[in-house]
């Protein structure tokens, strides 16, 4: 028998005599903690990034940001912006999401078009890795649980934050780079012979597109795209790219074959490429028939459109069609797509493809009679499982909260309509069916908070999560299911 001293961080079995008298065991520990969500720069980043959008809302409120001049609608009598209007939009382009209560291109000026762009440009390379960068900027070292956030989100080395933000910034740069000349190719042909308006619309899509903003400010809106495959496989693979994740593309790019790539990565493609060919199987399937979308287009275009909609309408929000023309299960299905949104690390919103993967292997791992969830030949961790539990239920609670509340005030409104655009607000994505313009002012605000919280929601609930760890457990007893 061994009569070593228990090591304080060991958990200890203790069977007692009879389930009545059966309670939790408790380890003392002088220094075990549970981590807060309040405590530390998790505050820091809340305030920082509600604190970009009253900036972003204040610059749009400004008359130098919009039209108004001109005589356009949903204008004030001294030519500020609405204040709905302004938070609605700022809010969007903080959180990469891309809805809007007016036309982008006609309503904003120049100016309005350079903040949005910013706007954008920060929050797609990912306010927890600004705030992160800022806070070692200003002398701040990153903390322990923001380290082994970083490693749970796929990132083997625990290098430097610092290297790694710069890293980030200057690779996602070189995309919004070439993004840019390609676009700018394809479209030269299409457009006005304004070069510096060319190259200036063809930079904010490249940015928008990587960043799965949805925003343009092309006359032509997210329709150009239709007019050229070129550019409609240069913005797919961009939006792509935005949605995949840090971690997974430097795993792919260090060892370029899949039985050597790690578990989530190895996740993360199945899940995207299951995705993607079921939303462009049903997507065709029910819409080529519709000549409200793409039934009045040829066969081919009706594929490449199919395709092109499964990729962005999931996470970027560009659409050549109106959804609010789609059948209800074509809303209904991109409802849960953009739920799932993209990948870990990414741009992209929603609860994150590893978080259904992980639930879909503890489904048939239950299914085969495993104890524990498994996939290619790795367990995953019981309490990874219970995050992507806790996610789900979690984002679902809010979504089924928001849309009832919306379609109470504006009982006009079809549901399934809302629900669709709640769903998209949500993941961040942007696919809209065109409700939003409808809205008042409390509305809009609950809209616009919506897309706040598909935005922390996730990322605090990692905060909150990665560094618990129970000093005690109950004893174990059954319960009856089904």
């Amino acid at each position: 028998m061994n009569n070593s001293p228990l090591n304080p961080h060991e958990e200890q079995i203790v069977t007692q005599p009879r389930i009545t008298e059966s309670g939790p065991t408790m380890v003392s520990t002088s220094d075990l903690r549970r981590t807060s969500i309040w405590e530390g720069s998790h505050i820091f980043i809340l305030i920082a990034f509600l604190g970009f959008i009253v900036v972003g809302t204040i610059l749009l409120l400004l008359p130098i940001s919009n039209n108004c001049t001109l005589g356009i609608a949903n204008c004030s009598n001294n030519n500020f912006t609405p204040f709905r209007i302004a938070f609605l939009t700022a809010t969007s382009a903080a959180t990469v999401t891309g809805h809007t209560a007016v036309p982008t291109a006609e309503y904003w000026s120049s100016f309005g078009h350079l903040v949005i762009f910013a706007m954008m440009t920060i929050g797609g390379l990912g306010f927890m890795t600004a705030a992160t960068f800022i806070l070692i900027i200003i002398g701040q070292r990153s903390t322990l649980p923001q380290r082994l956030l970083m490693r749970d989100m796929g990132f083997d080395r625990m290098q430097g934050l610092k290297r790694l933000a710069l890293n980030i910034i200057a690779v996602v740069m070189l995309f919004y780079v070439i993004g840019f000349l390609f676009i700018w190719v394809f479209t030269t042909n299409m457009q006005s012979t304004d070069t510096p308006g060319e190259l200036w619309h063809s930079l904010f899509l490249s940015v928008s597109a990587f960043n799965n903003a949805g925003f343009t400010i092309n006359a032509e809106g997210a329709s150009l795209l239709a007019k050229s495959y070129g550019l409609m496989i240069v913005v797919t693979i961009l939006i792509i790219l935005g949605s995949f994740g840090w971690a997974s593309m430097v795993d792919i790019f260090r060892h370029r074959h899949f039985n050597r790539l790690t578990l989530n990565t190895k996740m993360i493609i199945m899940a995207n490429l299951a995705l993607w060919a079921m939303g462009a199987v049903v997507f065709f399937a029910l819409e080529y028939q519709n000549e409200q979308t793409i039934g009045g287009i040829h066969v081919v275009d009706q594929v490449f459109s199919s395709v092109f909609h499964t990729v962005s309408g999931r996470t970027a929000g560009f659409t050549t069609i109106n959804f609010k023309e789609s059948t209800d299960f074509t809303k209904i299905l991109y409802s849960i797509l953009m739920l799932i949104g993209g990948s870990p690390g990414s741009v992209a919103g929603g609860i994150k493809t590893t978080t259904i993967a992980v639930l879909a292997a503890a489904v048939i791992s239950s299914l085969r009679g495993r104890s524990q969830a498994e996939m290619f030949g790795r367990e995953i961790a019981h309490f990874q499982v219970m995050r992507a539990l806790t996610v789900t239920i979690l984002s679902l609670i809010i979504v089924l909260v928001v849309a009832p509340t919306l379609t109470f005030i504006h009982p006009e409104l079809p549901f399934i309509d809302v629900m669709f655009d709640v769903f998209s607000a949500y993941a961040t994505t942007g696919s809209s069916t065109g409700i939003v313009p409808y809205l008042d002012t409390f509305t809009t605000i609950l809209f616009s908070l919506t897309m706040v919280l598909g935005r922390l929601v996730p990322l605090y609930l990692a905060f909150s999560l990665v560094t618990e760890r129970t000093s005690y457990r109950f004893v174990r007893e059954r319960v009856t299911l089904g």
